[in-house]
């Protein structure tokens, strides 16, 4: 529904912060893709006609095929640059097909590719761009050209998804152990680049500080707390949940986890 809002009403200010605002841009610029084919159709006569996006309420579904399809290629995308990763880190030719047919054969990956645009499937194919421009070569060195587009593609994660915020560490670790001589200076681009990144791709975070502030309190309380019905405290509890979850999405394969 914001991704609707902002072509009903031209106000590029989401009012809602507690996901970034970068997928939210790209769900409406697929989304004015799909009203013009709607239109074309004479399915809608203005943008008022848009009605319900919410998932799985869609009053007309050629306005979501482009937001549809355009987060299906980003998430099959992300799967086949993971495979190039892990050709990259092991030198292992079958991991280029194995990967991703592996990220693919997953119920609840593929389900939510095609369920819905979801922040995840953004998150997740920024990561494996992250990943694959880090691992693309034998780095013997990086520099603060290197490190600049890190933090980039850095900057780009962090505004699919708050809690990727992690993939700092990856960069950071190359710069330590490749970074001969003055490490300090390729470390400042990479944060001072992502940041600007960052700011350019959910610019209300500026613009609407304490719309900003506030729902990332939330988020941070609602990552403290959990799910309702989804508390348990931290230790083997939880670890359990997660390698059941494991199984059941891929079965057989999980055994030597238990």
């Amino acid at each position: 529904d914001r991704a609707a809002n902002i072509l009903k009403t031209g106000d590029y200010n989401p009012h809602f912060m507690e996901w970034p605002s970068f997928p939210i841009y790209l769900t409406a610029g697929s989304m004015a893709v799909g009203y013009l084919h709607a239109a074309s159709k004479l399915e809608v006569e203005g943008t008022a006609d848009i009605g319900s996006v919410s998932f799985p309420y869609f009053t007309h579904s050629k306005i979501l095929w482009a937001p549809k399809v355009l987060f299906v290629l980003l998430g099959i995308t992300a799967a086949f640059l993971m495979g190039v990763v892990g050709y990259r880190l092991t030198n292992n030719p079958y991991l280029l097909f194995l990967a991703p047919f592996v990220i693919l054969l997953s119920p609840f990956y593929s389900g939510q590719l095609l369920a819905y645009p979801n922040v995840d499937t953004v998150g997740v194919f920024s990561v494996a761009c992250l990943y694959l421009f880090l691992f693309s070569s034998e780095r013997t060195e990086f520099s603060v050209r290197q490190a600049a587009i890190a933090g980039a593609l850095t900057g780009m994660t962090i505004a699919s998804k708050y809690s990727l915020f992690l993939v700092f560490v990856p960069t950071l670790l190359l710069i330590i152990t490749l970074r001969s001589g003055r490490r300090v200076v390729p470390a400042v681009v990479l944060v001072v680049v992502a940041a600007m990144t960052f700011v350019l791709l959910v610019p209300f975070s500026v613009l609407d500080l304490p719309q900003f502030l506030d729902d990332l309190a939330y988020q941070a309380n609602h990552y403290h707390g959990g799910h309702p019905g989804l508390e348990a405290p931290p230790g083997m509890q939880q670890l359990r949940h997660y390698l059941a979850g494991l199984r059941g999405d891929f079965g057989l394969v999980t055994l030597p986890f238990f």
